[in-house]
């Protein structure tokens, strides 16, 4: 099989959305702007759903919501 090479400068944003849950981990994920590449969404979606997050609050008890970002790649 084939591989295409895709350069990291080439790479659009990835926007994509989370539910968060109320323990602040990722219940599911979703791109909803490609990088351009399956490969890449697919990793930025990987990457991003091991990370934790500050839940969101109703009064003082934190709830599930959705949370949206963009994500850059770069190399560093």
């Amino acid at each position: 099989m084939a591989t295409t090479r895709v350069r990291i400068d080439e790479l659009a944003p990835v926007g994509i959305a989370f539910v968060i849950g109320p323990d602040g981990r990722v219940l599911t994920a979703r791109v909803e702007q490609s990088a351009g590449h399956r490969l890449w969404d697919e990793a930025t979606i990987v990457a991003l759903s091991r990370c934790r997050f500050r839940p969101a609050r109703l009064g003082a008890k934190p709830v599930q919501d959705v949370i949206k970002m963009r994500h850059v790649w770069t190399l560093d």
